[in-house]
């Protein structure tokens, strides 16, 4: 009797423990402001081993909304030969980049990110159920 009242008791508080951790990482995402996103999903880009738009790797990626996703298929679609890198706006990677203030304005957010290049990318966030996600980037 003593061992069923022990297991009852840890699979309740192995169930407050999920449901407790669950929540602080519900928090956690909501909290991540748009310039965290941006510099989460640049370091992402610029650290993958290999080419994150070659491989498509971006399609999966937990920082780019699906409209980002479809935008950036539908350019590399248009290639004919070459082209350049949808997301650095180059065809070089550049060694830094530099994540500028957001100017929110409800569930948008537009900032700039600035390349070691000197180029300049405009990136428009949207926010859809509490997240931060790159909805646009266009290039200067």
């Amino acid at each position: 009797m003593l061992r069923k009242i022990w297991t009852v008791g840890l699979v309740g508080l192995s169930c407050l423990l999920l449901v407790l951790t669950g929540c602080a990482q519900e928090q956690t995402r909501a909290a991540v402001a748009p310039e965290a996103v941006t510099e989460a999903f640049y370091t992402w880009y610029l650290d993958y081993e290999g080419n994150p738009m070659v491989d498509k790797a971006y399609q999966e990626s937990e920082y780019l909304d699906a409209a980002m996703v479809t935008k950036a298929d539908e350019i590399i679609a248009s290639f004919d030969k070459g082209g350049y890198d949808v997301f650095l706006c180059a065809q070089d990677i550049p060694t830094s980049i530099e994540v500028g203030e957001a100017e929110v304005e409800g569930d948008t957010a537009h900032l700039t990110v600035g390349t070691s290049f000197g180029a300049t990318i405009d990136v428009t966030l949207s926010r859809t159920d509490g997240e931060w996600k790159i909805s646009d980037i266009v290039c200067h």
